[in-house]
């Protein structure tokens, strides 16, 4: 039941088969990272969309397809909470995929070639070790060809991210999708929505602005739809802004 290898089968790089016609799958270490940040990065070429699709999963843990071209996330056996990527992989052409994983907020991303097909969506915490690749327990299997994969015990930093992706889609020659541009505008410090604050206490408002066309950040502070204060900043030559402000009655 082992998978095949395919020779030159991206890149002239090498690949393997998983056959769910032919039950085969990779019986690996106990190893998964459990109650754990991760990265999943995966090469993958999908054969045929129709059956579960396991690519690397375990015993209540799963990283697959569920029958479709689509990757989706599960821990804890809980199918309640399962994360599926609003973008497919294709049939018959290799894609790079990448799930992040954090713990603090129980909270999945995934992207294909890049490209957001899920961004930070609730699945429980994990706590399964196990690794099969190409089933699930065993069972329920996948049809693609894996170039690679690999699993970090961590959510990759950001830079991180930009080397692996670089290294992966230039060895198999796989088009990455451009990151998307920076926000205009990045908070540092900002009120709460709803939050609470005694007579007096002050408010703190920070960030930068991204965009160089950019001269001038309007701050209004409102009360009930009557505007209590207005700043207008010069952020020509210094993009940092921060304004405090006691709040009364």
């Amino acid at each position: 039941s082992r998978p095949r290898l395919g020779q030159a089968a991206v890149s002239g790089h090498d690949a393997s088969r998983c056959d769910a016609g032919a039950g085969t799958f990779l019986d690996g270490p106990n190893r998964f990272p459990v109650a754990s940040d991760y990265t999943i990065y995966a090469v993958i070429r999908v054969n045929n969309a129709g059956v579960t699709g396991n690519i690397l999963s375990g015993t209540s843990r799963a990283f697959w397809l569920n029958t479709s071209d689509r990757p989706h996330v599960l821990h804890a056996a809980d199918f309640s909470n399962n994360v599926g990527s609003d973008l497919g992989l294709g049939t018959g052409t290799f894609a790079v995929v990448r799930v992040v994983y954090t713990v603090a907020d129980n909270s999945v991303s995934i992207h294909v070639n890049n490209a957001q097909g899920a961004g930070k969506s609730y699945v429980p915490v994990n706590n399964d070790a196990e690794i099969f690749i190409g089933a699930y327990q065993q069972s329920n299997f996948l049809s693609a060809d894996i170039a690679e994969l690999a699993v970090y015990g961590r959510a990759l930093a950001q830079t991180e991210i930009q080397e692996a992706d670089a290294e992966l889609h230039n060895r198999y020659g796989i088009a990455r999708v451009a990151d998307p541009d920076p926000p205009t505008l990045v908070f540092d410090v900002v009120p709460k929505p709803l939050a609470l604050f005694a007579d007096g206490q002050e408010m703190t408002c920070s960030g930068t602005v991204n965009d160089g066309a950019v001269r001038t950040l309007k701050v209004l502070l409102d009360s009930a739809g009557t505007v209590v204060k207005n700043w207008d900043l010069d952020v020509r030559n210094d993009r940092r802004f921060s304004i405090t402000h006691a709040l009364r009655p």
